[in-house]
């Protein structure tokens, strides 16, 4: 298994990245470390073409010194690529590098939001996962590795959830892991067929559905996993505009910010 961990070079990133190291050390895997640059100096026509290639250039230099630094002696034998990618968007730049290596995973750190820098960081992460063909897996500020042994999934049984709930298998068997799935009622209709269909299939494959009713989802999920030994939490990714518009919502980031645990995203079809 690949895994793609984009780095600003920040003491959060790090952070996240000992976590990515001792999870690839567990889980047998390799890592791709890349630093997408944007900046207006690179795309604008104002400069000279000599100029550009300088700038470019100090900025490969800068990159090749800060990138070895990061990754640190422990990355012998894990780290396999270390890249500078330019891009429009730091996101987009972030899934085009995840595609072209063939990534199974994308590691991401989540910094918390007390300053407007902090928020603009934090939108990198939630719009990257918007991007993503492939699974995120995010990372708190702060969090220590430990083996995942027991998977949370929050579960709102949507249309098309069930090629998450295979791909959540596969992640099961991966981290050795058991899967408790839980259901935040948050006062929203839901399908009565569909939930019934979604908790057959779920009784079957994890257990009985843990129902919590309260009229913040990310409030629910947060006061479950006080009183829960999960390791990580997982969500399902519906299609992309659906996700995107969810993410930006302010309640679906608060279920990021206050999970206080790795967060998993699966992605659906």
């Amino acid at each position: 298994m690949r895994i793609l961990f984009p780095t600003d070079f920040s003491a959060q990133a790090q952070s996240a990245y000992q976590y990515a190291l001792q999870a690839a050390a567990h889980l047998n895997c390799k890592i791709d470390l890349v630093n997408v640059y944007y900046s207006e100096l690179l795309e604008g026509s104002m400069l000279m073409l000599v100029y550009l290639e300088e700038t470019k250039r100090a900025v490969l230099e800068k990159f090749e010194k800060e990138i070895n630094a990061f990754a640190g002696a422990d990355a012998e034998g894990i780290v396999e690529r270390k890249t500078l990618h330019y891009s429009d968007t730091v996101a987009s730049g972030i899934v085009s590098v995840a595609a072209d290596y063939h990534s199974d995973l994308i590691v991401m750190s989540m910094k918390g939001r007390h300053t407007v820098m902090e928020q603009l960081l934090g939108s990198i992460t939630t719009d990257t996962i918007a991007l993503s063909p492939v699974p995120v897996l995010v990372i708190p500020e702060g969090s220590q590795y430990r083996p995942v042994r027991k998977i949370a999934y929050a579960t709102n049984f949507e249309a098309g959830e069930a090629v998450a709930f295979a791909k959540l298998k596969a992640w099961k068997e991966r981290f050795g892991a058991e899967v408790e799935i839980v259901h935040v009622t948050a006062g929203r209709p839901v399908d009565r067929e569909r939930r019934k269909a979604a908790e057959g299939f779920l009784s079957t494959e994890f257990g009985e559905v843990v129902v919590i009713d309260h009229p913040s989802v990310a409030d629910g999920l947060e006061a479950y996993l006080q009183g829960s030994k999960a390791d990580l939490l997982a969500f399902f990714k519906p299609q992309r505009s659906f996700w995107k518009n969810l993410l930006h919502a302010s309640e679906s980031k608060d279920i990021l910010r206050k999970a206080n645990l790795p967060v998993l995203v699966v992605v659906g079809a």
